[in-house]
């Protein structure tokens, strides 16, 4: 990834032009390729960012993606629609979330710490 591609500038304008970068990527390349781990990862859509933070919504990234490619974009569809879901589960779940950090701090010690 380029570092433009790893920046973040915090606007709607960049995250609308994010969006209409990827869209071209979002159909069925997207189905066949999102789970390969290829240089520059190039199927995925960076979009998280701006989501997160309420630039653009998830209604425009799949309205985007069903405007170009209607049913063929329904991975993609299928993908934002989970981020959605599981960010809601954890957000109610905040107990899950320290658990699991705690087990992994605990994890770590024991690998520094033991042998074998």
């Amino acid at each position: 990834m380029t570092s433009q591609q790893l920046s973040f500038a915090p606007t709607r304008a960049a995250g609308l032009q994010h969006l209409a970068a990827f869209v071209p990527r979002a159909g069925i390349a997207y189905a066949r390729r999102r789970n390969h781990d290829l240089p520059g990862h190039p199927h995925v859509s960076l979009l998280s960012p701006y989501i997160r933070h309420r630039m653009i919504t998830e209604g425009e990234v799949i309205a985007a993606a069903r405007q170009a490619y209607g049913a063929a974009a329904a991975k993609f569809v299928d993908e934002v629609l989970w981020r959605s879901y599981w960010k809601g589960y954890m957000e109610l779940r905040p107990a899950l979330w320290r658990d699991y950090r705690q087990s992994v701090v605990s994890g770590l010690d024991g690998l520094a710490t033991q042998s074998g």
